[in-house]
């Protein structure tokens, strides 16, 4: 009989007290304190230094403690079946010989807790990641239910990074239906998703347990934010401006300069910065060094007669280091080994290090941690204080909202909507999500003052002859 929660919280299933863990030159847990009761979801939020490292994982799962990496931990060559038993094949034997029926029975049971339904002897090559997901998960639970332990504990790092928005929704679903037999630690940077999903949520900072979020800051000059679903054109203009494709008409310009487009060399020349996507493959030279992808845009300015000077290169990637709060050893660390947050944060302090007019930022805040983020934020405010256009595309429309000053909306390959996000007037994403898939907010806003004004002639009319 399942115990009751007050029972639960008098005993929790993990507790963990003063945790610490310590990476060449950063400390990314500091005396961590918290517990796991039974039956529960828990959010885990906060920077990189937030992040759960089991020293040893056999162990761990002997316990009842397992973890769904973000990576992914599955063998792609082998089936489902085999990455479910693999190293506890001799369970399955049967006289000396490997019973595959016995074992297909049970994978097929085991997957049923998961609410998956697939052949057993799929290869894992061949399946999407939310499906992998869900096989890992099955495989802890078998794991714990072997070992004895009724509530195991179950870590997933980042599970909805690479899912769709229908496969989160099904992930969420199903951990709701797990915490019955067990407890979830979520450890996410989607902290909409963590609050409406989690029975309790754990805050952690550089390391260290914090009680509260930091507020919102104001933002001087001006960030104009384009939205609207993907293939409504968005993605091809800021293509456009930064020189990796060519407009089929139209004009572009810059300052009263012409902007010919085909050419991101030139788009530099001019002045325009660009956050890709993709920061690790476009945005970033992961086989150089902090100070080497900092100083990038700006060595003619670190030159003199012609030749680099080190002592000049060192002080400029130092001073946006510091600026940028780059957690790194060393300026001379590969970026390569650095968080994407990190990451993220040196491809900004090469743009803020040069001297920019325009930045567009393509999902500037995808993959990277809720410090991170706070810090990306803040910089893009530090550059648009300093007159610097910002054009931007967030993963989320509260994203958008709080960071714009103008949002510009766009379907079908057309600008239908400029709406301005005032402090004290900004469009609701109720509205925003109307006009970004009929192109006619209007008629939606007049439609829910025609039904204000009928509800109001409702209740100012007579009841029974009587006013």
């Amino acid at each position: 009989m399942m115990e009751s929660r007050s029972e639960l919280r008098k005993n929790p299933i993990l507790s963990l007290q003063k945790i610490t863990k310590v990476f060449p030159g950063v400390v990314a847990l500091d005396a961590v304190n918290f517990d796991v009761f039974g039956n529960e979801v828990l959010g885990l939020v906060g920077e990189n230094g937030a992040r759960i490292v089991l020293k040893d994982p056999d162990t761990a799962i002997r316990y009842g403690i397992g973890m769904v990496f973000q990576e992914g931990s599955l063998m792609a060559n082998l089936s489902v079946m085999e990455n479910l038993f693999l190293c506890h094949e001799r369970i399955f034997s049967r006289g000396g010989f490997l019973s595959r029926r016995a074992m297909k029975e049970t994978a097929e049971s085991v997957l049923t807790r998961v609410n998956v339904q697939i052949d057993v002897d799929t290869l894992v090559s061949d399946m999407n990641s939310s499906a992998r997901q869900m096989v890992e998960i099955a495989r802890l639970l078998w794991l714990s239910t072997l070992y004895g332990q009724k509530n195991p504990v179950l870590i997933l790092d980042e599970p909805t990074t690479v899912l769709t928005d229908s496969e989160r929704e099904t992930l969420f679903s199903t951990l709701k239906k797990l915490k019955q037999d067990a407890s979830v630690v979520l450890i996410s940077h989607r902290l909409q998703k963590i609050v409406e999903n989690s029975d309790r949520i754990v805050i952690l900072r550089d390391g260290r347990n914090v009680t509260e979020m930091p507020a919102a800051e104001a933002r001087k000059g001006e960030i104009v934010s384009l939205v609207g679903l993907v293939g409504s054109g968005k993605e091809a203009v800021c293509r456009c401006i930064v020189g990796q494709e060519r407009p089929e008409s139209g004009s572009m310009a810059l300052l009263g300069k012409r902007l010919p487009g085909g050419s991101p060399s030139h788009a530099v020349r001019l002045g325009i910065g660009h956050i890709p996507i993709d920061r690790r493959n476009e945005g970033l030279a992961s086989t150089m060094t902090v100070a080497e992808n900092v100083n990038l845009l700006v060595l003619k300015s670190l030159s003199v007669l012609g030749f680099l000077r080190p002592r000049m290169e060192k002080r400029n990637a130092q001073h946006w280091v510091e600026e940028c709060l780059i957690k790194t050893p060393s300026i001379n660390m590969m970026c390569g080994n650095l968080s994407g947050g990190n990451q993220q944060k040196t491809v900004l302090a090469k743009w803020l290090s040069s001297r920019i007019n325009l930045l567009v930022l393509d999902h500037p805040t995808r993959g990277v941690d809720v410090g991170a983020k706070a810090e990306i934020y803040r910089l893009m405010r530090k550059l648009a204080s300093e007159g610097i256009g910002m054009l931007i595309m967030c993963d989320t429309l509260e994203e958008d909202i709080g960071l714009c000053n103008r949002m510009l909306v766009m379907k079908d390959g057309r600008l239908v909507k400029e709406l301005e996000c005032l402090p004290n007037r900004r469009s609701s994403p109720q509205n925003i999500i109307g006009l970004i898939v009929s192109g006619q907010v209007q008629q939606g806003e007049e439609k829910c003052r025609q039904q204000a004004r009928r509800v109001r002639a409702i209740r100012r009319r007579p009841r029974n002859g009587r006013p």
